[in-house]
This record gives structure tokens, sequence and C-alpha cells, in this order.
């Protein structure tokens, strides 16, 4: 059995020093974007810059707090201005192409591509919207299908704002963690319905993420995170108590390797098995003990079988690669009165008969032959 190891790989800087405030992987793997004031592309195999994309100034509609691909050529943001910025890349001409849409009324925090790409929630503070794409011969544009109401009053946060923590698409459902009124589930085709609770609010939820399938979901519980499985209800997977104090420092987490394993942030990155809820590895960032993590993230590519994470504090993006070595570690002890549970693979048994026979033959050959009996 092979375990996973990760190793760190490049240390990325922006053109002008600014805190990273957001980390996106290409479909691929091969690019990865992080916004500032400014976004930059760099190819991770190399940690060298995109031959043709140096850096796009945003900072005229100020932060970039999000950010998603829906290609390996087009890449999207959403900024302080309310503005969803479209950058596509044209490897044949060497050169990029801007587009920008008013979307929001307020900064936009978070956004989100139903898998088909033409769909999208978008979400500030506390207003979450719906665009639908409309694709005709003469033109391309998004339209704007309206705002999802505010989540039902619950006595617990009766007083409290709606903020928005999360916003995914799972399947036809745009799924959304509020800071302080739980989780909800809304049908993407009418903005008026009322939405499926799918988990309580028990205390403040500074943060959510779900696995590419939508299968798992994690959030914040204020000493830790929760983790859930839908089958098809939601159901407890495990909870893990963080190293950092949440009431003072509200630390971002990924769900990585398909759902299985959690990425924490904090002074360093911490990988956390769940099922298992064992410590994998620390992967040390070297940001000092008054720098955290501000964002970070994980990607997966299935044809090339690579792993990858990336993690920013401060102005400084860190990229790990896995690599795979043979898990030699000594098989568990035996409890008082177990037995060995011997389990032969294939070759394994081809081997003992391999040495049977050719023990027979010897014996054959030398005169000494006995007659065994195998019980």
């Amino acid at each position: 059995m092979a375990l996973l190891q990760y190793k760190h790989t490049h240390e990325l800087h922006p053109l002008k020093a600014s805190p990273i405030r957001c980390i996106a992987f290409s479909p691929s793997g091969g690019l990865i974007a992080f916004g500032t004031t400014r976004v930059e592309i760099w190819q991770t195999l190399n940690g060298q810059r995109h031959r043709f994309v140096e850096s796009i100034d945003n900072s005229n509609a100020g932060d970039v707090d999000c950010m998603a691909w829906t290609d390996e050529h087009t890449l999207h943001f959403g900024d302080a201005a309310g503005r969803l910025v479209t950058v596509t890349l044209d490897d044949k001409k060497q050169e990029l192409r801007i587009s920008i849409m008013k979307a929001s009324d307020s900064p936009i925090k978070f956004i989100s591509f139903h898998k088909s790409a033409c769909q999208l929630a978008v979400a500030g503070s506390d207003v979450i919207r719906v665009w639908f794409r409309q694709t005709t011969r003469e033109t391309d544009q998004w339209q704007d299908r309206g705002r999802l109401s505010n989540p039902p009053a619950i006595s617990a946060a009766e007083s409290r704002p709606v903020r928005v923590a999360f916003i995914g698409w799972r399947g036809e459902n745009i799924l959304v963690a509020y800071r302080h009124h739980g989780s909800f589930e809304w049908a993407a085709d009418t903005t008026e319905q009322r939405p499926n609770q799918v988990l309580p609010t028990h205390d403040i939820i500074h943060h959510a993420d779900y696995s590419s399938d939508g299968d798992v979901f994690a959030i914040s519980n204020g000493s830790g995170i929760d983790v859930y499985g839908f089958s098809p209800t939601p159901s407890l997977l495990g909870s893990f108590t963080s190293k950092v104090d949440q009431k003072k420092y509200e630390y971002p987490f990924q769900l990585v390797h398909g759902g299985h394993a959690i990425l924490e942030g904090g002074h360093e990155a911490v990988l956390w098995q769940i099922d298992t809820k064992l410590e994998l590895q620390v992967l040390e960032t070297n940001c000092g003990a008054s720098m955290y993590i501000a964002s970070s993230g994980g990607h997966y590519n299935e044809t090339t079988d690579t792993f990858q994470i990336a993690s920013s504090s401060g102005s400084t993006l860190q990229l790990w690669k896995a690599i795979t070595f043979p898990d030699i570690r000594p098989p568990p002890l035996l409890s008082e009165g177990e037995t060995p549970n011997m389990v032969f693979s294939g070759s394994m048994m081809a081997m003992v008969i391999a040495v049977m026979v050719l023990a027979v033959l010897i014996m054959v050959s030398t005169g000494d032959v006995h007659v065994f009996a195998i019980l």
C-alpha cells in the first residue's frame, strides 16, 4: 500500500507585496491564480508566472476576495466594487481578454458556478443573487434571475444580521451556510420558495466547504470543524478540535482528497484524515508566530494522479506536491489472545506453491521421498 507525503515545491510572491486573499487551481492543476488588489496567474510545474499574463491590475475596484475557473482558459473573480470579471486566456494569440459585468450591489465575497458553467451564484456579505447564462448566435450574456430570500428567522439568531459564510452548487440546488442561521439548500429555479434546512445552527459558522461531488460538507463549530456526509440526509462523520483559537482567529479550511481529508489553516497547514481522525502531515509555512494562513486550497488531477496543495500567509504563496512511497510500517501488534489473520496475495501463494514443488523434486531426485498429509 502506498502513502501520500507532500513535498514543498515552490514559494511564490506577487509583483507588489499585498496580502493574498483567495486562491484557485485551474481544472488541470497546471495553473494557479491568486488575488490581492491584483490577480496573478502562475504555472505550478515550474513556479513561474504565466508566459503572457504578468498581472491584472484591479486596484481601482478594490480587493479580490473570490475566484473560480470554469475551464483551463477561463478565470472569473469578484471584487469589492461588486463586479464579476472574466479573464479568457488565448494561447494561440498569446493574449488575454477581459469582460466585466455588475453582479452585486455590494462587495462580492463568494462566487460558485454550476458544473454546466451556465448558472452562477454570487454572494455579498448578506445577499445572494442567481444568474443564468443566455447564449444565442448574436449574444452571450448573463441574465439576473433575482436574489434568494433571507433564511427563515430562528429564535437563536433572531437579533443577528444575515451573513453569508459559504455558497456552492449541490446538484441543481444551492447550498448556503449562514454565519448565525445555519445551513440551507435553495432550489435555483425559483428564488422565492422556502429553503430546506440542512443543518441547524449550533455556533457561529465563519467558514464552510464541501467536496467536489457535493457528498461531504464541513462547517466550523466554534472550537473546530464538523464534517457531515449526505446519504441522502446529513449525518455526522466526525469532529475535529482546532489547534487555533477560533474565537480570535477565523482561519480557513478546505476539504481535499475528494472529501476524505481536511486541510486546516493556522500558523501551519495541517492535513487530517476524516475517517481515522488522524493527523496526516504538517506542512510548514515559515509564516512566523504573528502570521496566520489567510487562504488555502487543494487539487487532484485524476489523469496524472497528482495531488497539490497551496496556502497563503501575508504576500507569500506556498505550493506542495504529493509524492508516494511504500508503506513500510510494521504490522499492528496483536492483543492478548488474538490470532494472526493471515491473508495471502496471489503472488505470495504462487511463491509458496513453487517452494513446495521444488522441495518435492529435490526429494525425488535424492530418493528421500515422504508422503505428506496436509490437514
